[in-house]
This record gives C-alpha cells, sequence and structure tokens, in this order.
C-alpha cells in the first residue's frame, strides 16, 4: 500500500486561499490585486503589500492545522498568486476615494466595513459593497 504524501505549508496555505473565497485581478496598471473576506466585508489588497502578507499568515495560523509559514513558503505562495492575478485575473479600476458609475457617484467612507456613500439622481444611501472597488491607503 502506498504511504500518502503529507501535503507542505505551501499547498495547504494555498487550499486555505482558495476555500477562502479570495478573488485575484489585476489593476488598471497591471499590478496584482485580491478582494478578500475579512471581518465579514470584502477588502482590496494589493499582493505585494504587508496587509496581504499577514492575511496570508494569518490563514495558516488560524486554520485547523495552527502553522505559521515561514519566508521562503511565505514567497513562493505570494509569487505565485502574484501571477495568478497578473495572467489569469480579470482588469478592475481601482477607484480612489470617489468614482462615477452607471450615472450614480460613489464616495469611500474609509471605514473598517469598506462601505460607500451612494448618490444618484433619487438621493443618497450608505451602501455595504459598492459595485466598484477603492484602492485604499495607510492615512485613510
Amino acid at each position: 500500500m502506498a504511504k500518502s504524501k503529507e501535503k507542505t505549508h505551501a499547498e495547504k496555505l494555498l487550499d486555505l486561499v482558495k476555500a477562502s473565497g479570495a478573488r485575484f485581478f489585476r489593476d488598471q496598471y497591471d499590478r496584482p490585486h485580491a478582494r478578500i473576506r475579512q471581518d465579514g466585508h470584502w477588502e482590496i489588497r494589493a499582493c505585494s503589500s504587508e496587509g496581504f502578507e499577514t492575511w496570508l499568515t494569518g490563514l495558516g495560523y488560524r486554520s485547523r492545522s495552527s502553522f505559521v509559514p515561514n519566508r521562503e513558503t511565505l514567497g513562493a505562495v505570494l509569487n505565485l498568486l502574484k501571477a495568478k492575478a497578473r495572467f489569469e485575473g480579470e482588469r478592475h479600476h481601482l477607484y480612489n476615494r470617489v468614482a462615477l458609475y452607471e450615472g450614480h457617484i460613489y464616495y469611500d467612507l474609509a471605514d473598517e466595513r469598506w462601505r460607500a456613500v451612494e448618490v444618484s439622481e433619487c438621493g443618497w444611501r450608505i451602501v455595504d459593497s459598492p459595485p466598484i472597488l477603492f484602492r485604499r491607503h495607510g492615512h485613510q
């Protein structure tokens, strides 16, 4: 009987990323990004950002096998996900704070739930998941 091969930390981490529902894409400048689920809402993270790296590490740490990927594993997984975003992902325009989309204006509230104000000819309302994607910076 063949012995089953145990998955590496990189393989486990990739499985966790897939199970998370993260979506990978490139922005209008071909930079790789991920749309990740965080605390009950969606966030946009540049794949090269410290925030995305921390999110990946947290996936391993909070998993059933509770592991922290080492530098080499994290680097390999990050490189693979960047390539996935760049070569397989759709292109999405990322907006800074304000966007015009289908006749509506969206204003990023820059709050912890990633909500926006939608302004239309009928008035305004706060939306939990705007139809466009906003880029966030550390000072927001």
